[in-house]
C-alpha cells in the first residue's frame, strides 16, 4: 500500500533527511585564526648569536653562536635573512677577516653610519670572554673591522650582555658574563666623537645579571631590562622577574617598574623544540612596547606552548600575555630602531 505524499512528509525519516540536507547547504564556518602565528624559515641551528634588523634593506642578520649543541666550537660566517613574499635565510658575503667565531656577542644596527657594531663575546665553552669592539660595513661591499676603543674605560671582557643604540648616538652596554664574574656597571660610549672612549657609570640599580632581554624606546628615550641570572657553581640563579628602565636623559638613572609581571626566566641555552632561538625583545616606535618571546627558568627548556609578552612602557605600565602555537622549529628576531640624533 503506497503513503500519501502528504504522509510521506510528515514522517520522521523525512525530517531527518530534509535536516541533513539543509545543514549540507549552510556555509562552512572557517577555523579562528590566531592573532600571533608562527611559521617556519629553515634559520640554521645555533643558540647564543646575534641578530640585528638592518632597516634601510629591511632584512635580519645573523652570525656566531653555537651550533648543533656544540658549544666548544661556534659558528663562523654572516647570514642574512631576505624578507619578502618568499622569506629565507642565505649567506652574507663579507670582506676582510671579522671576530673569531664566537657565542653571546651583543650587536646592533647603527643606521646613521649603515653598519653593524659588535661587542664581546666567547669563543667556546669555558674559554675566557673578549671586550673588543668590532664594526660590520653594509654600505658597497660588506667588511668587517676592529674599532679602537681603549682610551676611556674599557668594559671587563664579558659575553651574554645586552647592548642597545640611544638616540644621543651612544652605544649603551649593561650586564653580561666574564665567566662567572659579574658587572653591574653601565657603560657609555659616544660614537660622534674620536678617540672613541668608553664611559663608566656606577649607578645604583638592579645589580649584576647576564642573558637578560633588553631593549631601547626612542618615545621615552629608556633602556629596559628583564629577566637574567647568575651562575653560581654549576646553577644558573634567575634574576628576580622585575622590569628595570634605564634614564638615558640626565641625570642618567635607573627605576625600578611595578607591575604584573612574567614569571623569571633567563636564556636557553638549548631547547628541545627549536633551533636554540634567544629570547627576542623589540619595541614599536608608534605604540611604544616592548615584546619579549620565550627562554627558559633555570636553563630548562620550558614544557609551555610558546608565548609572547608584551610591555608598555608608558604610562600605566603592565606585562600583557600573548599565545600562539607552538612551533616545532622557530626563528626569533629582535631588534629596535632609533631616529638618528639632530644637530
Amino acid at each position: 500500500m503506497r503513503m500519501p505524499a502528504a504522509h510521506l512528509a510528515a514522517t520522521p525519516c523525512a525530517i531527518l533527511i530534509a535536516a541533513v540536507f539543509s545543514l549540507a547547504s549552510l556555509p562552512l564556518r572557517a577555523a579562528a585564526t590566531p592573532a600571533v602565528q608562527w611559521r617556519e624559515l629553515r634559520v640554521p641551528r645555533r643558540t647564543l648569536h646575534s641578530m640585528v634588523w638592518d632597516s634601510r634593506r629591511q632584512r635580519v642578520l645573523m652570525f656566531g653562536g653555537d651550533g648543533n649543541q656544540d658549544a666548544a666550537n661556534p659558528l663562523p660566517g654572516v647570514w642574512q635573512l631576505v624578507t619578502g613574499a618568499d622569506p629565507h635565510w642565505k649567506p652574507f658575503t663579507v670582506a676582510g677577516d671579522g671576530p673569531p667565531p664566537r657565542s653571546g656577542m651583543c650587536a646592533v644596527y647603527d643606521s646613521l653610519r649603515d653598519r653593524v657594531l659588535a661587542f664581546g663575546g666567547r669563543e667556546a665553552y669555558g674559554g675566557p670572554a673578549s671586550n673588543d669592539l668590532w664594526q660590520l660595513s653594509l654600505a658597497g661591499e660588506p667588511a668587517w673591522s676592529l674599532l679602537d676603543a681603549s682610551a676611556g674605560a674599557t668594559p671587563p671582557p664579558r659575553w651574554s650582555a645586552t647592548m642597545v643604540l640611544d638616540a644621543q648616538d651612544r652605544l649603551v652596554l649593561y650586564g653580561g658574563d666574564g665567566n662567572a664574574v659579574y658587572d653591574p656597571d653601565v657603560y657609555l660610549l659616544p660614537l660622534g666623537a674620536l678617540p672613541l672612549a668608553w664611559q663608566d657609570l656606577a649607578l645604583a640599580g638592579p645589580g649584576p645579571r647576564a642573558r637578560h632581554g633588553a631593549v631601547f624606546s626612542p618615545i621615552t628615550h629608556r633602556m629596559t631590562v628583564f629577566g637574567g641570572d647568575l651562575v653560581t657553581g654549576f646553577d644558573a640563579v634567575p634574576r628576580p622577574a622585575e622590569t628595570w628602565e634605564l634614564v638615558l636623559d640626565d641625570p642618567i638613572h635607573w627605576v625600578k617598574r611595578a607591575s604584573a609581571r612574567p614569571a623569571a626566566r633567563s636564556s636557553p641555552i638549548e631547547r628541545a623544540t627549536s633551533p636554540g632561538c634567544s629570547p627576542a625583545t623589540r619595541t614599536s616606535p608608534a605604540k611604544s612596547t616592548m615584546r619579549r618571546y620565550g627562554s627558559s627558568t633555570s636553563y630548562r627548556p620550558p614544557g609551555r606552548a610558546c608565548r609572547a609578552a608584551r610591555a608598555a612602557p608608558t604610562r600605566g605600565r603592565a606585562w600583557h600575555r600573548r599565545s600562539c602555537p607552538r612551533p616545532a622549529r622557530c626563528s626569533c628576531t629582535a631588534g629596535t630602531s632609533r631616529s638618528p640624533p639632530s644637530d
